[in-house]
């Protein structure tokens, strides 16, 4: 797999490849619906670009918020109720401090 760099995909991350089949797929790999194959690399890529263009024109006119590289989340983490209760607990707690003796030289 090859990740590609082209300031025509707002600066996410493209992954280009062969299939089994032999043709070629590219797609984002922060989004990766987003796709596109073809016969060749390039082809490929140019028909990712046209896609990306497409994807953005839909979220304009359905009013969306056209995502960015930095609104993609990098994980999610989920967390029960139950340990949310308990760390908001131990965040409210007054912690206790050590005071440390300094040494006087002399």
């Amino acid at each position: 797999m090859n990740q590609v760099e082209n300031n025509n995909f707002d600066g996410f991350s493209v992954k280009a490849f062969r299939d089994e089949d032999g043709d070629w797929l590219a797609h984002f790999i922060e989004l990766p619906n987003v796709s596109a194959f073809a016969d060749t690399r390039h082809a490929a890529l140019d028909e990712l670009e046209i896609a990306w263009m497409g994807v953005k024109e839909s979220y304009r006119k359905h009013g969306e918020e056209i995502p960015t590289k930095l609104s993609q989340p990098r994980f999610k983490i989920y967390i029960s109720k139950s340990c949310l209760k308990e760390l908001r607990y131990s965040l409210d707690k007054p912690r206790l401090r050590r005071k440390h003796k300094s040494k006087v030289e002399r």
